[in-house]
């Protein structure tokens, strides 16, 4: 049973580690370039003085509770997942909010919200695992108007089997729906109009067998392929942590394209480079994968060959602390190499150089 959980849970422990992890990172002028911060003015600012060389931060919008996933349409209205506030009650809910390309929020529907990576079509309309005071209900759709519709309802079957749990969702250019089923870690496909599939399964004990794992994000390329965050936490003393990225062709061979079972080992390529939590997957228009790793702290890239780089850390742990943007809770592809971030309480905008 889902509760009202924000979309990336806040481990103690795990933020200071992760504080000084992104410290050093912004110390030793890791990541991709070396940009400043944006001081967070309003909607689409840039840093002082930014060149095309530069990674850029800068403020979209700042109304929200407890926002978490994102989502973009072919307008470029961007969809936020606003989350119930940290630490509300079993039953509070969240609501699905719009900011238009003016930098002007609105409320889609209230009463419902996604805790998972949802997907959007090129209409507007969003599909996610939603949740309401009543509990979860299912992979739903959400039109543009708020009207919410049935897509596999909670114990719908998928081959036969119920879905109980839900996970990250996501679309293909021709509209098929993939979820990554976080309690049974199989891949479930639905065609426009079709029944229920899946695709993939056991994905989590590929990577561990003794492991306390989840699939965390989940994406899809041009040709098919769909690739999938797992995150790892082994508890045996012998057996490694390990958070990686498959990729499972068309066929349903499944792959490691990224990360190791030795937790993180930093940049580097396929297993040679290993990733700590990374959660939220999306792909930029060449195919390039980003994740939100280190509890938030820091986003990774991983081009089309599998070479993991983390986008820089400096200018990105800036706008956390001087502009209060907090830790990433999600992500969404913006077009031209931007990319957009959930916060706390704020979405903001990442340039990335040209």
């Amino acid at each position: 049973m889902i509760s009202a959980t924000p979309h990336r849970p806040v481990n103690a422990w795990r933020t200071l580690c992760c504080l000084a992890f992104a410290c050093m990172l912004a110390a030793c002028g890791g990541g991709s370039g070396g940009g400043t911060a944006a001081s967070g003015g309003g909607s689409g600012n840039s840093s002082s003085g930014s060149t095309s060389n530069q990674t850029t931060i800068s403020l979209i919008a700042g109304t929200f509770i407890n926002p978490g996933g994102l989502g973009v349409d072919g307008s470029g209205n961007i969809y936020v997942s606003d989350l119930p506030p940290l630490g509300s009650a079993q039953g509070t809910t969240g609501d699905m909010r719009e900011i238009a390309p003016s930098g002007t929020t609105s409320t889609i529907s209230t009463g419902i919200y996604f805790p998972y990576q949802f997907g959007t079509d090129s209409s507007g309309n969003l599909y996610g695992w939603g949740v309401t005071a009543q509990g979860p209900q299912g992979l739903v759709k959400l039109a543009p108007s708020g009207v919410v519709s049935d897509v596999l309802p909670l114990n719908g079957l998928a081959d036969g089997y119920p879905v109980t749990s839900g996970g990250p969702v996501t679309l293909d250019s021709s509209g098929n729906i993939y979820m990554a089923d976080v309690a049974s870690c199989e891949v479930i496909k639905m065609a426009p109009g079709g029944t229920p599939v899946v695709t993939a399964a056991g994905m989590c004990q590929l990577a561990c067998s003794y492991s306390q794992q989840s699939l965390s994000g989940i994406a899809v390329d041009s040709g098919g392929n769909t690739y999938l965050s797992v995150q790892g936490i082994c508890p045996r003393p012998d057996t490694p942590a390990g958070s990686v990225i498959y990729k499972v062709a068309p066929g349903g061979t499944v792959t490691t394209f990224a990360g190791n079972m030795n937790g993180y080992t930093g940049d580097g390529t396929g297993p040679n480079a290993g990733f700590f939590d990374p959660f939220d997957l999306i792909m930029d228009d060449k195919g390039n994968l980003f994740t939100l790793d280190f509890n938030g702290e820091v986003i990774r890239e991983i081009t089309p060959q599998g070479a993991i780089t983390t986008i820089d850390p400096a200018a990105l742990l800036a706008a956390q602390s001087k502009n209060s943007y907090g830790n990433g809770q999600g992500l969404a592809y913006l077009g031209n190499n931007a990319l957009a971030v959930s916060g706390f309480g704020v979405v903001f905008k990442v340039q990335l150089p040209q």
